[in-house]
Order: C-alpha cells, then structure tokens, then sequence
C-alpha cells in the first residue's frame, strides 16, 4: 500500500459512463478521496457506498470530491450507481491495474482490500487508511476531529463515531456520547448522549460509566436518578476512576442512591485520596471521625481486601493495526493504541452532590 507522503501514480480508467478519466482530470476540481473496493452489490460494498453517499454533502464542503475504484465494468457501475442513487465518479479497473499500483491488491493477489486515499492536487497523498471496520471508522473520525491530514469537520466526525459506535465499539460510543452531552458537531441531544455512554459503560468503557453517572446526578431540568448515578459511579470507581470514587463516597456518606454506609465512604474516600485527591482526603478523615473504633477497623479491613477490576481494554482504547493505519506491507509491526481525546469542556471533573 502506499504511503503518505508519496506521490500518487497516474492512471486512466473508464468511468461509469465508459468515458475516459485520468487522475489529473480528476483532480482538476480539488482533492480526491479515492476509495478502492471489492465489488458491487455486495452487501459491504453497498453499505460503504451508501455511507459516503450520506457523507457526499458534508464531504464536497471540505473541498474533496470521492471517486471509487473496483475491477466491475462501467455497465455494472452504472446500474449500481443508479440504484442507490451515487453521486460521486466510478472508475472501471477490469484487469486490476490501478488496484495493482496503490498496493491495494488482496490477500494472495486475489480480490481487492478495501483502502482510501486522501490525494491533494499536486498529487501528494495526503492520508491512506484500510477501510470497512468499526476502527477504521474510528480513525477517520479521529483525523476528522482534530483536522489530522484532513480538514477539521466536526460534523463529519461525529457521524463517523457514531457509525463505529452501531458496531457495537465501545470507545467510539463514548466519543459520541461526549458530543452529544456537549452539543459539539451535533445538535446537544441528552438523551442520545446517555443512550451511548449506557452502551460503552456496559462494555466496560470506565469514562463513559462515570459521564453517564454523571448526568444521571446532574440532570438539565430533570429530577436527580441518584439510584442509578450510585450504580454507574461504582462500576467506574471499581475500574480506577478516581472522581467516580470520590462522588461514590459522597452518595454513601448522605445516603443518596443507597443506604447511608459510612465504612464504605470512608473506603471510597481512602481510594480517591490514594490517587492524590487531597479534597478526597480531608473528607476521609471527617468521615473517620465519625466513626466508632469497631467500626473504622471495618472500613479499614475491607479497603486492604478490595482489589480493583482490571479494565478491557478493548471498551477502552482503540488499537491501531499491525504496523500503523498507513504501514507498508511486510513492515514491522508497531501496534499502538490509538489515543481517545477527552471530550470537549473534560470529562471527569468532581461532582459536587
């Protein structure tokens, strides 16, 4: 596959229409997403497709046209662009020639990897990622997001989360809960924003448990739910989130969400302290007070026996491939996480209940 960096290879392939298009034809208008598929009809196929004809609007207003290639003839594009009514170019690489050049050939030689290049028009390319999976989604959203290698567009990367997020991927459920809750590239919609943090929290996403705990505590207009805030602060204070563990120790030290427990204040108090809250340790202390000799050699026992759960990491980072989004094949592989931005205005401030 190509990298970025370098200069995209000149072509020409029949379009749709059996016409003639070059690249730099294509790119006479402004910067090509060209996307290189398998087949049509397919329903993976259709369903890209129809994705970026979703995106077309928002798309052509960062300045890029789309372009799509795979090894069909135009007679079979154009009746695939017609059904789903398409409207952006398809290119016909019948002999894989194209498919060749941009190192996008299948496993084997067979077959066509689904692959997306962003190409300037001097030709440069300007990003390269393989495509058709919830993190590749993930990704673009990313990029989208913080205007990396593409131009920032809020609203397009928030539909990109939000598409990896119906996949069922747990961190792009909490980035789309985040835009949400914040109103930042999509109209503010509290509801969606707790129906996406429910989903990340119940994969184990521990940031998305403490949001949504969060707004449960404090909602706009709306009575607290101080049952359900008690529960999704547990289960991100089990995971280590130290704000969930002082806002824990709060509900039980006023019997909000539970009965009141001052051992299991103190313990929570004593786990938000361990981690440098300082706030949390003055309240420990306050609580300790309060508490008879018996009952504070409880609490204390009970905070050597807890041991906090280890999170999945999979709710919780997205990886990137072997090698990087933009690897060359047979590079060595550099895994890494990608890196999950804190949502906008921050996402594990304090509580105050």
């Amino acid at each position: 596959m190509l990298q970025v960096g370098e200069r995209a290879p000149e072509f020409t392939l029949p379009d749709h229409t059996g016409q003639d298009r070059s690249l730099t034809q294509l790119l006479s208008n402004g910067a090509v997403v060209l996307y290189f598929y398998p087949r049509d009809f397919t329903p993976g196929c259709t369903s890209q497709a129809c994705a970026l004809r979703d995106l077309h609007t928002e798309i052509q207003r960062s300045g890029l046209h789309v372009v799509g290639v795979s090894p069909q003839d135009p007679e079979t594009h154009a009746k695939f662009r017609e059904k789903y009514q398409l409207p952006f170019t398809l290119l016909s690489d019948e002999h894989k020639t194209v498919v060749k050049m941009y190192g996008v050939n299948g496993p084997l030689g067979v077959g066509v990897r689904r692959a997306t290049f962003l190409i300037d028009a001097g030709r440069r390319i300007r990003d390269a990622v393989i495509a058709g999976s919830p993190t590749a989604q993930y990704e673009l959203a990313q990029r989208l997001f913080e205007g990396r290698g593409l131009p920032q567009d809020q609203h397009a990367a928030a539909v990109w989360f939000e598409r990896a997020a119906s996949f069922g991927l747990a961190p792009a459920q909490f980035r789309i809960g985040a835009l949400y809750q914040k109103g930042v590239g999509v109209t503010r919609d509290a509801a969606a924003a707790k129906h996406w943090y429910a989903k990340a929290a119940e994969a184990g996403n521990a940031r998305a448990a403490h949001n949504l705990a969060v707004m449960e505590a404090q909602p706009a207009g709306d009575e607290p739910d101080y049952v359900e805030a008690a529960k999704w602060f547990r289960k991100a204070a089990e995971l280590g989130i130290r704000d969930s563990q002082y806002n824990l120790a709060i509900l039980y030290a006023r019997g909000l969400g539970a009965g009141q427990d001052l051992r299991q204040s103190w313990m929570w108090f004593s786990l938000a302290a361990q981690q440098g809250d300082a706030d949390a340790a003055k309240k420990r202390d306050e609580v300790a007070a309060k508490l008879d000799p018996v009952a504070l050699a409880e609490a204390a026992e009970a905070l050597v026996k807890f041991k906090l759960l280890k999170p999945d990491l999979a709710a919780n980072e997205v990886m990137a491939p072997p090698g990087g989004w933009d690897a060359v094949p047979g590079q060595a592989p550099t895994g890494a996480p990608v890196s999950q931005s804190p949502p906008p205005g921050g996402a594990h401030q304090q509580t105050p209940l």
